[in-house]
């Protein structure tokens, strides 16, 4: 099998591991447990819970990495007492400024080693939006008003993983980048690039990533051994950050008043359109989606909006967890009905205007 990796510019979206997808039975959140040791179930004082790892605390709220690789900010007060108490353990030495620049422990990609992009794979920057891929793959889009960056950035990457048939419970295992055949030079402004090798057991996969002054534009597949009973599942999304950091010390109707007009808006494959508020308590978001728009001023006047390619063949999915607020942060990915097709059609789409 020929690996390649063909490029005009140097930056792509890579997989995150997936390490578990669970509801709140203790039994599953074993299973997950034991694919990932670090994951352990989380409970909210509202009873909602989430399997995820814990990723430290910053100035009172805890960090916690969930399903599709994000990090999710939670104020300790909003946790349940023996959670609390498990991170209390921890000790206040854990506490750091999120400004904190970090190296990171794993490198993936070739990065700069020195410079105002120290860190970084490659850089795209554009007047609505500046693009930076960590050493991982991920890219953080972060808008831009009068050229000065507002809000938290969006990350994108691809996702793909599988159903664990060794248990009796459905857990998902992600299938991270075995290898790569090519490792670029760290880039500026690149303009597309195809990234192509191997994920864990031998799996084949392509990504293309597309990079003009209205955003980005990514495609991919990747195939399956024979030997598997359960299919790889193949995305590309995007995952949107909270807009606030509120504290149970703010009222409910000062929540509301502030967040007021707030909404996430898709457009589904079929029937009428869908808006959700940014202050309600959601257990789901439904179906779907040809497009999902940011409708609230998270990034001043700049319009964000995903579509995709061809919605019947991979249709957008938005995701947040039970018992979340979308102020608190949600995803919207794209996933292919069939992984292997390699048609250039079926593409996700962030738009930054």
């Amino acid at each position: 099998m020929l690996i390649c990796w063909l490029a005009t510019g140097a930056i792509a979206l890579t997989n995150t591991v997936e390490s578990g997808v669970t509801n709140s039975a203790a039994s599953e959140a074993a299973a997950v447990a034991a694919v990932n040791k670090n994951a352990r179930e989380w409970k909210s004082v509202s009873g909602a819970t989430i399997v995820a790892e814990y990723e430290g605390t910053d100035r009172g709220q805890v960090k916690l990495k969930v399903l599709d690789g994000s990090v999710v900010a939670i104020p300790l007060s909003r946790l349940s007492a023996p959670d609390q108490a498990w991170v209390n353990a921890k000790g206040a030495k854990e506490e750091e400024p999120t400004t904190a620049k970090k190296r990171p422990s794993k490198i993936l990609l070739p990065i700069f080693t020195s410079g105002e992009w120290e860190n970084y794979h490659a850089v795209y920057i554009s007047k609505n939006f500046d693009a930076l891929m960590d050493t991982t793959g991920v890219v953080y889009v972060y808008p831009k008003v009068n050229g000065k960056r507002i809000g938290s950035p969006i990350r994108c990457s691809m996702n793909c993983y599988y159903a664990d048939t060794t248990t009796n419970v459905h857990v998902t295992r992600g299938r991270p980048i075995e290898r790569l055949a090519y490792e670029p030079k760290p880039s500026k402004q690149p303009q597309q690039i195809t990234l192509c090798g191997t994920l864990t057991d031998s799996v084949p996969f392509n990504l293309t990533v597309a990079f003009s002054d209205k955003g980005i534009k990514a495609w991919g597949y990747c195939d399956d051994p024979s030997d598997l009973r359960d299919r790889t599942l193949f995305r590309i999304g995007a995952h949107i950050p909270a807009s606030h950091h509120f504290t149970d010390a703010t009222p409910l109707d000062e929540r509301k008043r502030i967040l007021d007009g707030w909404q996430v808006k898709f457009e589904p494959i079929s029937g009428k359109k869908w808006s959700y508020d940014y202050n309600d308590s959601l257990q789901s978001m439904g179906g779907y989606a040809e497009t999902v728009r940011i409708s609230a001023p998270v990034y001043g006047k700049r319009g964000i909006w995903f579509a995709a390619g061809d919605e019947e063949f991979a249709p957008l999915v938005p995701r947040i967890y039970p018992g979340f607020c979308p102020w608190q942060g949600y995803s919207v990915y794209l996933q292919k009905r069939n992984p292997s097709d390699r048609s250039a059609k079926l593409y996700f789409n962030l738009v930054v205007q």
